[in-house]
């Protein structure tokens, strides 16, 4: 896989009534499979799995946030006293940032197709 081989679309979500984007690229894997201790690919079987845990998910959603928006802090999320209505309401968008520069261009290409 290429850096051109990434087909990187933001995702909008909103916390706290402000928009944020989500976006993975190559740091932002990194990142999180530094901050995880555990592979990318790893941590995708134990989302197809059910096996994630809240503390990954929120690792995913935080790496996500990281390519524009800098300066967001970790600690903005883990505060947030409604975090796993924030999480499952952004579902959808973080698991999307998440997989799609994962997958192959060919499945890509099938699914635009769609």
């Amino acid at each position: 896989m290429s850096f051109e081989d990434l087909r990187i679309r933001p995702r909008s979500v909103e916390i706290n009534g402000r928009e944020y984007l989500l976006e993975y690229d190559f740091s932002a894997y990194a990142l999180l499979e530094e901050l995880a201790g555990a592979s990318v690919f790893a941590l995708r079987d134990r989302i197809f799995n059910n096996t994630i845990t809240l503390k990954e998910l929120l690792i995913i959603f935080y790496c996500a946030l990281l390519k524009h928006q800098a300066d967001f802090d970790i600690s903005t999320l883990k505060e947030l006293p409604r975090v796993g209505a924030v999480l499952r309401e952004n579902l959808e968008s973080i698991y999307a940032a998440f997989f799609e520069p994962l997958l192959p261009p060919e499945i890509e290409n099938r699914l635009e197709m769609r």
